[in-house]
C-alpha cells in the first residue's frame, strides 16, 4: 500500500483562462481520487450502455479530485510526527479487525478527538477510513497474488461476515469482491 502509484496523462481542451502544468506532477493519493479511478476501471471493463461518456465523466471527476487535493494547506512535519506512533501501530496491525481509535490516540498521548482531527488534517481522511483502505488493498493483493477466495480473504482479515467484508470492499472500490476477482481474469 505504500509504493503503489497510478500514472495519468490528461490531454483535453481547457478554457482559455485556465492553465495547466505541462510537466509531470506528483499528487498525494487520497480515497476520493482512488475511488474515482476504481469507478473508471469498472466502467471501462464492463462497458455498460453509454460507457464512453461515463468514462469521460469519471476522468473529469479524477481531474477535479486532483485539483481539490492540491488546494489543501501545507501541513508541517511537526504535526505529522505527533501521529507517527499511531501510524506505526496501524502498519503493524492493519489486517486485524479491531484497531481501536482510542488505542491509537493513547499511543500518541492525546485525546481521541484531537487525534482524529490531527489525523484528518494530515491524511485528509479519518483514521477509520485510512485503515479500511489499507485493509481492502491487502484484500485485493490476496485475491490477485494468492488467488484467495472471497471467503478466505474475509476470514483472513477478521471480518465478522462475508456480507460485511463485501459491503466495505464495494464502498471503497466500487466493485464487489466477486466482480474484482472476475476483472483479474
Amino acid at each position: 500500500p505504500w509504493y503503489k502509484v497510478i500514472f495519468a496523462d490528461f490531454d483535453f481542451e481547457i478554457p482559455d483562462n485556465m492553465t495547466l502544468s505541462t510537466t509531470g506532477c506528483i499528487y498525494k493519493s487520497n480515497i476520493g481520487t482512488e475511488t474515482a479511478f476504481q469507478k473508471l476501471l469498472k466502467r471501462w471493463l464492463f462497458k455498460s450502455p453509454a460507457w464512453k461518456t461515463s468514462c469521460l465523466a469519471a476522468l473529469y471527476d479524477i481531474y477535479a479530485s486532483i485539483i481539490l487535493d492540491n488546494s489543501h494547506d501545507y501541513v508541517p512535519l511537526s504535526k505529522q510526527k505527533y501521529i507517527e506512533p499511531a501510524l506505526k501501530m496501524i502498519v503493524q496491525s492493519y489486517t486485524m479487525q479491531d484497531i481501536k481509535i482510542s488505542q491509537l490516540a493513547r499511543a500518541c498521548q492525546m485525546s481521541e478527538t484531537h487525534f482524529r482531527r490531527l489525523f484528518k488534517e494530515v491524511y485528509y481522511v479519518s483514521p477509520a477510513q485510512y485503515i479500511s483502505k489499507l485493509r481492502i488493498n491487502y484484500a485485493k493483493d490476496l485475491m490477485k497474488y494468492e488467488n484467495a477466495s472471497v471467503q478466505q480473504v474475509s476470514e483472513a482479515l477478521g471480518y465478522s461476515s462475508i456480507y460485511h467484508f463485501s459491503k466495505v470492499f464495494k464502498r471503497i472500490t466500487d466493485f464487489s469482491p466477486s466482480e474484482y476477482k472476475k476483472s483479474l481474469a
